[in-house]
């Protein structure tokens, strides 16, 4: 069986792939391709628009980062995150380190497809929320 793989920067590639019943030939096609396969996903990746907003909890404690992803192609294809989380009374007495921030939306993104300039989009995005909202950060 072979299989055309097309994506948006017009790599074209032919892979034979074996059939599932011959699960010995499977494992070697597999592991003697997975550089192929590897890079055919990264080339469909999709490219993310990025938003944030500031939620309040319920009783107003903590105010919540959260980030809307959605593919640009499809804007029915999204998720939201809560990548930040901080106290609303730590935020009204100190500013927050811009540092502090990075750190833990890099950690909360961990395992998710993000390029490094979606990451850099999605911190610009969350820094932005959070100057509108009054939070002052520190950039030092």
């Amino acid at each position: 069986m072979n299989e055309r793989i097309e994506d948006k920067v017009h790599f074209t590639q032919y892979i034979s792939v074996p059939s599932p019943t011959s699960s010995g030939r499977s494992a070697a096609w597999l592991a003697k391709n997975w550089h192929l396969l590897n890079h055919l996903v990264e080339l469909e990746a999709t490219t993310l628009s990025v938003s944030a907003r500031i939620e309040e909890s319920i009783r107003g404690r903590m105010l919540n980062v959260v980030v809307h992803l959605c593919n640009v192609e499809d804007d029915t294809d999204f998720t939201e995150l809560v990548l930040l989380s901080l106290s609303s009374e730590l935020v009204k007495i100190q500013s927050i380190s811009a540092d502090y921030i990075e750190r833990e939306v890099r950690c909360n993104l961990r395992g998710r497809r993000v390029t490094s300039d979606e990451n850099d989009e999605i911190l610009k995005e969350i820094m932005d929320a959070l100057e509108k909202r009054g939070v002052r950060i520190d950039y030092s």
